[in-house]
Formats: structure tokens, sequence, C-alpha cells
């Protein structure tokens, strides 16, 4: 598998459709088996064959150019697909070349195991654990002993005692306290 398209018809960026056109007669002329004799090249002629078919339409040359300038910004895309591409083609055979993800699944695992990807997954676990502890606060950072349990309770003001929640109370009420995790010990027990 050889470079890019341009490459391979020996053509620049800037090359009319007219020349890519003739350097695809010049090199089919050269590498076609019922053409060329025992000079003929049929793998060669199918790579020229797909790059003029690329090339000569200007819809497709211009996603294919802009896929070769994201390739070149961040070390994938086109090149990459085509040499692994290639790869399966030599291992598995000509049927495999043409298979593309088909399911929403294939698709997202594709996706999620490029390696920019793991990266940025990596560093939103991180910051998602880091950001956690800070919400939680000192309930969360207080070691809890074996045996010992926690129960949802609110400091009451007048009292200075940790209370369980009581809706029916005008003060609980009114203040609108925010529950914590203390141990049950700790903790008087309100009714009615």
């Amino acid at each position: 598998m050889g470079g890019c398209h341009y490459t391979t018809l020996g053509v620049t960026k800037n090359s009319s459709t007219e020349d890519i056109k003739a350097a695809f007669r010049k090199l089919s002329k050269e590498t076609h088996p019922d053409v060329a004799g025992p000079k003929a090249n049929p793998e060669r002629f199918r790579q020229i064959s797909e790059a003029a078919s690329v090339l000569s339409s200007s819809k497709t040359r211009q996603i294919y150019d802009l896929k070769m300038e994201g390739a070149g910004r961040f070390g994938a895309g086109i090149r990459h697909e085509e040499a692994f591409a290639g790869k399966l083609y030599e291992q598995f055979g000509k049927g495999y070349r043409q298979q593309r993800p088909t399911s929403h699944t294939q698709v997202f695992v594709s996706t999620l195991f490029r390696p920019r990807n793991l990266l940025f997954g990596t560093v939103a676990v991180l910051v998602t654990a880091k950001a956690s502890s800070y919400m939680i606060g000192e309930g969360g950072n207080r070691p809890v002993s074996e045996g010992e349990q926690m129960v949802q309770a609110w400091r009451n003001p007048r009292t200075q005692q940790w209370e369980t929640p009581a809706p029916w109370d005008p003060t609980y009420r009114q203040m609108k306290p925010v529950l914590e995790l203390v141990p049950r010990e700790q903790v008087k027990s309100r009714t009615r």
C-alpha cells in the first residue's frame, strides 16, 4: 500500500481533473493485466484505479483532502486506516477489505479504544472522582470503624445535638438543613 492517492498517480494536490485522468490512462496502460502483458501488475492497477476514482470527482476529492488534512493534524485518518486495512487484507483475504463496522456497538467499541479517547476518558474519570470527594465533604473523610452504623442526621442549632430528620418540626422545616451521615450512637432519635 503506497502513500496517498496523489502519490499513487504521481500528481500534485493542485493538479486538474484532466491531469489526473491523463496520469491514470498512462499508468493503466503500464499495469493493466490485459494491456501490459508480462509487465502487468494487477495490485498496482487496482491502487491506480482506486486513486483515480476518488480524485477524478470533485466531491470525493474534496472529502479525501479534508480527511488527509485531519490525518496530518491528529495522527490518524486515511493513511493509518488504509495501512491497517491492507494488513487485514493480506491476512484474511479479499472479502475483508470492504468490511466496515455495521452495528452501533461495533462503531462504539472502535471509537472507544482510540488512544485519544482513552486518554480523555481517563482524565474525565479522575476529575469526576476528585470532584465527588470535594462534594462529599468532611463526612466522607472520617474513617468508619467496623460494626459502626451510620445514619442521616442534622445538627439542631438550639440543642447543638445531632437529630434524625423531623419533617413535622417547625425548626427543621424552616432551616431545611443538609443531612449528613453520622454514627448512630451520636444521634438523638425524635418521635412525634
